[in-house]
């Protein structure tokens, strides 16, 4: 994590101009998510798609889109759901950003926890 890093979140969190969705994206950027899925979070914030409109609307191949889908629904930021039609199908969207900075927070605060447990186990040995 780099001091640049730090400094560039710090600048964004203290404009109170930006929207909550520049925030969150700013957030992810920090935590290492790629910017098609940031992307993707915010196109399916919009409304639900398929796959083959997130492939359009992503520009990319589709087992790139499924790749990011699934990093996103595995980290609880998109939802899904069965839409009936000549075959089972997904339709996915996002979670709201209030939603979405729970999670981060969470996953913020268990990281802290976890190296709180290392400097203590660390501490012993000194």
């Amino acid at each position: 994590m780099s001091i640049d890093r730090l400094a560039r979140l710090e600048k964004v969190l203290k404009e109170k101009k930006r929207a909550p969705t520049e925030v969150l994206s700013t957030v992810l950027k920090f935590l290492d998510f790629k910017d098609a899925e940031i992307r993707l979070y915010k196109i399916l914030l919009k409304r639900e798609m398929m796959m083959d409109e997130i492939v359009q609307n992503l520009n990319a191949s589709e087992r790139s889109a499924r790749e990011h889908i699934k990093t996103l629904y595995k980290k609880g930021f998109v939802k899904r759901k069965v839409v009936i039609g000549e075959r089972l199908k997904y339709a996915y969207y996002s979670v709201s950003p209030e939603t979405a900075w729970k999670i981060v927070k969470r996953g913020v605060n268990n990281a802290l926890k976890d190296v709180d447990k290392i400097l203590k186990n660390v501490s012993v040995f000194l």
